[in-house]
This record gives C-alpha cells, structure tokens and sequence, in this order.
C-alpha cells in the first residue's frame, strides 16, 4: 500500500517526531510504499529511507537531493516543501534550516503568515499526492496538517489524524482563530487517534464543546516499542559500561554501580516539570545515604538556569535557588504544584547532575537501560510521554506525573506492582518533596538494578504497548474498519 506520512517538523527532535519515524519505519520493514512529508534535513540518518526531494518556490516542481540503497521490504520517500524561511509551531524554539526570528507560534502568527504557511504546504501536498498518489494519508498533530490534508487531497483518499497533544493544548486552546482549522481537519478525518485514552477523552470533549461529536471514530492507539534498542543490558555495570561508550559525561563526573540512577528525557522547558527533579535531589539524598545521579537528556530554554539551579541546591543553598526560579520564568511552575525549592541540606557528594545535551534514540536507550528509575515530572498536560514508554521497555520504572495521556500508564504500573506510588503525583502542591518521597520509595522497595528484575520490568512493557509493526498494523486496519467515516 502506498501511505503518506505528514508531518510538517522533524524526525529526531520531538515525541511526535520520533513517533513519526519510527512509524515510517515500521511501515518501510512490512513492505509498504511510504511518503514522508517533513522538514527534516537529514535523510542519511534514516537507513529506511531511499530517496529524498525538495519542492522548489512555487511548491510545483520536485528536485531529487538524495538517493540510498533501499534496505527493507519496502520503500520510502522524504519530500520537504518549500515554506519561504518561514516556520510555524506549537512551541518557539530552534529549528534546523530557520532563523529564530522566522520561527513561530500558531498562537503568534498573523493571518497573512498563518494563510502562507497553508497556501504553502497545500500547494506542496498537491504536487506530491499527484506524483505520488496516496491509498492513505496519516496526518500528524490537529493543526494544520489536517486542514491542509483535507484541502490538497479533495477526496481523493482517505485520510487519519494522529493528535499529539501539543497542537491542541499550547495553541489551539490558547487562540479561538485557531479553532476551526482544527474543526475542519476533524470532520473530514476517517478516524481520529490519539497516543493515550486521556488524550482520547480530552479530545473528544474538547470538540464536543465546539459543537462537533468525533467520539464514534476516535480511538486510543498506543505508541509502538522498538523491542531490540530499548531493552535491559546485562548487570548494572554492564549496563553503564555501554552507555559510557556511547554519551559523553560531563568533566569530573562519574557514576558508580552502587549509586541511585535517575534519568530525565524530553525538552528543557518549564512545562516538562525537570525543575522539580533537580530541587529533589537533596531529599532523596537525605533519605537514601548514598549518591544520587540524575541524567538529563535534552536542551531548550532552561538548560542553563537548571544548571544554576543544580548548583545552588546541591551547596544547600535554598534561599538563592528560590531566587533563581523567581528570575528565571524557565525555572517556574503553575502554582497549583507548590514551590520549586524546599529547604534541605547540601548534597554531601556535591552536584549530581549531568546535562548531556540531546542524544539520538541509541544513546538515549543506553542512558535508560542503565537508570533506575525515569523522572517525567510534568506541570503542563501531556498527551501521553513517549519516553515513559521506552524506559519502561528499557527495565527502569516511570514515575510521572498522574494526569492527561499519563494516567493511563501510572493507573497500569499501580495495577501491576499493587503500589499507589506510581499514582502519587498528582496534580496539587508539594510536587518537589512528593517526587522525591516517591523515588525513595521505589529505590527502597524494588530492585531497580537486579538484572531479573528488569527483564521482567521489560517483559509488562512488551504485554502492554505493541511493536511499532503493531501499530502501523493497526492503522490499516483502523482504515479499513472506519472508512465510512470519511466526510469530503
């Protein structure tokens, strides 16, 4: 089958990217015909991959940059549309190939940028789809990739939508101009999926409330494991040994087998909640006697106050820390979840984290695999944490905030182990001392770093999210099975 993979952004950089790549690749290794309309610059990192295009200005004519042998049972094409230099987002940051100036928020995007970004990609994804004419179309995120879907494909081919939460909670909800393109994406969609069933119920309330029922097509879809890269190593030395081979410490820094291994993945910003990992460790140190290490990799806006943060926490400074997050907008949370910094001793084994930049999927499984517990402490909803999934896979315990596309896995893992810990924090005040009690608890009461231990760790994750074949799988059939759904 021919399947076009919209996207928009890039393959490396985001959940929603790397479920987008992951998902091509699934689609490539079962044989398909794959065209992935992206942004991504770097097609020689994708192995599944074998051709690569650009659209020149007008998005009329294709000009083919890359070519690679083809690997898999299938095939798949990467085409970028031309945009003018200008992007649009759900959240401001960098971007390969943009000036940050010409980087935008939806939300704080004029008309005129707004009407060129879709003027833009609808006219790329009209010559693409009469190149290349697709049998399905998975289109990412609710804005604008939807509306502009519907609009270039004019009926010709069903099409499905894969919300991923940004797009709805930083700028839909935040912009009522912004509504109705989400509207109309949704209407003429065959199916609707999100990566959670929070994400599902908010989604289907949220267009309940602007006069649209989507409830009788919009289903839960998991995302898939790459089973082989996320997946215990050995014993604990085993297991740092490869991810030292792999990432690169910071200077001076050391992790030995018997310290408590914490691990952080995903975006430096304030919504991700690592503000309150940081502030924690002093507790947890307290109560456990022993070295902590808490691995962070990413980077945005908040890496280097969280690095002022670290210091001054770990010399036991409160009162300065306390100043840090009030100067730092970076280093603040919605106040429903209390203060950042609490009061507790200096670390007696002096700063113990390590801020190890963004790393690719390999390296990040070698931090995972060698962590005992991985910290998703979010203050902003979440339509579901990729990473949570993988480190579950990878043998080390999640313990994330229990609200939005979260709460599925926390109410599972407190299922599972019969533990109310993994259900502990939620939304309310106090997050700092609660995460660090629940780390605590979870270092105390299993035995994150036994081999066994995590084999089986990794055994429920496989019983409870399918392989990404799985759930390219169940995109056919959802096709199949919802087509009447289709409104041109």
């Amino acid at each position: 089958m021919r399947v076009a993979l919209v996207h928009g952004y890039y393959l490396h950089d985001s959940g929603s990217g790397i479920y987008v790549r992951e998902l091509a690749q699934a689609f490539v290794r079962l044989g398909h015909e794959v065209i992935l309309v992206c942004q991504e610059r770097e097609p020689e990192r994708c192995d599944f991959i074998d051709s690569a295009y650009v659209l020149d200005a007008d998005n009329a004519e294709l000009q083919r940059v890359y070519s690679a042998p083809r690997r898999y049972a299938g095939s798949c094409r990467l085409v970028r549309p031309h945009l003018a230099g200008k992007l649009l987002v759900y959240v401001e940051g960098p971007f390969p190939g943009f000036a940050p100036q010409d980087v935008t928020a939806f939300q704080n995007a004029t008309a005129e940028d707004r009407d060129r970004y879709i003027a833009s990609n609808v006219a790329a994804l009209r010559t693409v789809f009469a190149q290349w004419p697709p049998e399905l179309v998975l289109s990412q995120h609710l804005i604008m990739q939807p509306f502009v879907v519907r609009t270039a494909l004019a009926g010709s081919a069903p099409y499905i939508v894969t919300e991923h939460g940004s797009a709805l909670n930083f700028s839909v909800r935040t912009c009522r101009d912004l509504v109705p393109f989400a509207i109309e994406g949704l209407v003429g969609a065959a199916v609707v999926a999100t990566v959670s069933t929070g994400a599902r119920d908010d989604l289907v309330a949220w267009s309940a409330q602007q006069g649209l029922d989507i409830a009788g097509k919009t289903v839960a879809l998991p995302p898939g494991i790459d089973a082989g890269r996320f997946a215990p190593v050995g014993d604990r030395r085993a297991a740092i040994d490869s991810m030292l081979a792999r990432v690169a410490l910071p200077q001076g820094f050391d992790i030995r087998t018997d310290d408590d291994v914490l691990a952080f993945a995903g975006g430096l910003r304030n919504t991700k909640g690592v503000q309150h990992a940081v502030a924690a460790l002093p507790l947890i140190a307290q109560s456990r006697r022993k070295r902590q290490r808490l691995l962070v990799a990413g980077d945005g806006p908040a890496s280097e106050p969280l690095g002022e943060l670290s210091t001054l926490t770990a010399a036991g400074g409160s009162e300065a820390a306390r100043n840090a997050v009030a100067r730092y907008e970076q280093l603040q949370s919605p106040p429903e979840w209390g203060d950042v910094v609490v009061d507790a001793p200096p670390l007696p084994a002096g700063p113990s984290v390590a801020f190890l930049g963004h790393l690719d999927h390999a390296q990040l499984a070698s931090v995972l695999a060698a962590a005992d517990v991985a910290l998703v402490p979010s203050v902003f909803p979440e339509a579901a944490a990729l990473v949570n999934v993988e480190a579950f896979a990878a043998g080390a315990l999640p313990l994330a905030s229990y609200h939005s596309g979260m709460a599925s896995l926390d109410d599972f893992l407190a299922e599972t182990f019969d533990d109310e810990v993994f259900t502990s924090l939620a939304p309310g005040p106090g997050l700092t001392s609660r995460l660090a009690a629940a780390v605590v608890h979870v270092l105390d009461r299993y035995p994150t770093a036994d081999p066994a231990f995590r084999m089986r760790v990794h055994g429920i994750a496989l019983s409870r999210y399918p392989t990404w074949e799985g759930t390219a799988d169940a995109y056919l059939a959802l096709a199949d099975e919802y087509s009447v759904n289709c409104v041109y």
